[in-house]
């Protein structure tokens, strides 16, 4: 079974305009209070980042991350 945090960066890599909680949690199919407490864990990790866009806040893989993610990603499918 795959743990949260890893589906999180898997729904980041694919999302890179960025989520809200509430459309991760949707996705992850579970509370926004679960998401939250796996979102700051990462954040904690310095995996993800977080932006306030108006009345939203945002969540990004962290630059490096999501660099890393992509290259991988594109080997792949090469």
């Amino acid at each position: 079974m795959v743990d949260i945090k890893t589906k999180i960066i898997d729904i980041l890599t694919k999302h890179p305009e960025g989520l809200t909680l509430k459309d991760i949690a949707k996705e992850l199919d579970v509370s926004r209070i679960t998401a939250s407490k796996y979102i700051f864990e990462l954040k904690g990790e310095k995996l993800i980042t977080r932006r306030r866009v108006g009345s939203a806040i945002l969540h990004y893989l962290s630059q490096p991350l999501f660099d890393g993610m992509a290259v991988k990603r594109k080997a792949t499918t090469s």
